[in-house]
């Protein structure tokens, strides 16, 4: 009777483990994107074959001309609880935008919900318990310098993406005015 309780016992964590029940959250980066304006943004946010610019990880350089930046994310199988964070940062180390993204299976009477820092939500989205978004940073007129977004989430992936912003001659000389 023992041997038979242990091997039922051995077969129910097996079934737990390979349930389809009991997924991992997935979190992948669509890539870092550059808009030159704000129309270009608007027009296609969140996907894929958008009209924003790729940009490398380390060191792209983008003028301050442009409207904004954004990291394209795709998170699946989200579980009650699990926290995304990103964080942009100026020339200095001054944080400029730190936000918290936190899945919850209800919220406010809605089931699967991605809720936000900024006191703001989505439920229902992908199933339930996946989300694709943009996490993004206005550029337009920042101060010339190097920037940088730190983005973590629970999976783990953790991901700097530093850039400079910088300015043309012709957006900086004045001489002619």
């Amino acid at each position: 009777m023992l041997t038979t309780r242990k091997r039922l016992y051995g077969l129910m964590l097996m079934m737990l483990f390979f349930s389809p029940l009991a997924h991992a959250v997935t979190t992948s980066i669509d890539g870092f994107y550059r808009y030159q304006n704000e129309t270009d943004y608007k027009t296609s946010p969140y996907q894929k074959d958008g009209t924003g610019i790729v940009i490398p990880e380390t060191d792209a350089k983008i003028p301050i001309s442009d409207a904004l930046v954004g990291l394209r994310i795709d998170i699946q199988e989200a579980q009650n609880g699990q926290q995304w964070q990103w964080e942009y940062f100026d020339p200095n180390g001054v944080s400029l935008q730190k936000s918290i993204m936190t899945f919850y299976d209800s919220y406010l009477g809605q089931n699967g919900c991605f809720v936000f820092s900024f006191f703001s939500y989505a439920c229902g989205a992908l199933n339930g318990s996946g989300i694709n978004g943009e996490v993004t940073l206005r550029t337009y007129c920042r101060e010339v310098g190097k920037y940088s977004l730190k983005f973590t989430a629970p999976d783990p992936l953790a991901k700097t993406y530093n850039f400079e912003l910088w300015a043309s001659h012709a957006l900086t000389d004045t001489s002619g005015l």
